[in-house]
């Protein structure tokens, strides 16, 4: 069936194709395939038809056939309820990443880095008491402006005590900024902008804004 309607959807879009040229054509040369049937004014609907309701409605039914065959159902629902972890990579007011193709100043691009994907190395530890993991996470920031937020997302498997998180942020200069000391769930999020404690230690500035600075008392420069 997806073969069939996909088939229909290119036949029809040749089709509409082929006669959008052709309209195109006639602008320029008005005499040319003279005929009661080939007038722009018979041609024109004939386009637009066939590319609305020939191509465009097929291959929305390709689209619907692919996704309900490709998508799992229960995923599905996820992605469509939405939440945090789901559309993280595409912020609520973020303008489209390709704008940068025709900026000189660049602007913020989302930068996804997890430990499961082998984009940030992990490091275990065994102790006698407690065990040890670290993660480092290396990104560069070629950009013109801050981010809008910087998101950790933690994803955890414990029996007994909850997990002990300590996060660091080294600067390209070499200084180590202590972010945050927490204990953490299952699940959990932290919001580098909403930490006010943080704030406070970047002199006021937005944290955001503030690790990306070299000096945080001197302000945003």
């Amino acid at each position: 069936m997806l073969v069939a309607y996909t088939v229909a959807a290119t036949l029809w879009l040749l089709f509409a194709t082929a006669v959008g040229v052709l309209l195109a054509y006639k602008f320029g040369a008005p005499d040319f395939a003279p005929g009661e049937w080939q007038t722009f004014g018979r041609l024109r609907p004939i386009h637009t038809n066939a590319t609305v309701y020939g191509w465009a409605s097929l291959a929305l039914v390709v689209l619907a056939i692919y996704a309900m065959v490709t998508i799992p159902y229960s995923r599905a629902l996820v992605l469509w309820r939405g939440g945090e972890g789901i559309w993280y990579q595409n912020p609520r007011y973020a303008p489209p990443a390709w704008l940068n193709y025709f900026r000189t100043d660049k602007l913020p691009e989302t930068i996804d880095l997890s430990s499961t994907n082998g984009t940030a190395p992990k490091t275990f530890t065994p102790g006698e008491t407690m065990d040890e993991t670290a993660i480092t996470f290396t990104f560069n920031y070629p950009y013109a402006d801050y981010p809008q937020d910087i998101a950790i997302y933690f994803t955890s498997n414990y029996t007994g005590k909850q997990p002990f998180v300590s996060l660091t942020w080294t600067t390209p200069d070499g200084r180590d900024i202590r972010l945050a000391d927490f204990a953490v769930d299952a699940a959990e999020t932290f919001y580098i902008s909403q930490d006010t404690t943080l704030q406070r230690r970047l002199a006021g500035l937005e944290p955001q804004q503030g690790l990306f600075v070299a000096d945080p008392k001197a302000g945003l420069t």
